[in-house]
């Protein structure tokens, strides 16, 4: 740790980096959103996946007559 401190602190000093030219669009950006894009779609999505797989097995343990072992006397 110490020779990682030293090391940075006498080192080189940093260049700035070049900047980042970035390419231009062909087609604009603004487009319509379809029905697979929307954000809400898919949470609803998810919740009710989530429902189903949840709510399957709770309803059998909650069917069930006895829930866990059969009572015991340890002595």
């Amino acid at each position: 740790f110490v020779i990682v401190m030293v090391a940075t602190g006498l080192g080189p000093k940093r260049e700035e980096p070049e900047p980042i030219e970035y390419a231009e669009t062909l087609e604009p950006l603004h487009r319509e959103r379809g029905v697979w894009d929307r954000f809400g779609l898919w949470t609803a999505l998810a919740i009710v996946l989530v429902l189903l797989a949840y709510a399957v097995p709770l309803l059998g343990l909650l069917r069930l007559e006895r829930f866990g072992s059969p009572g015991f006397q340890p002595f």
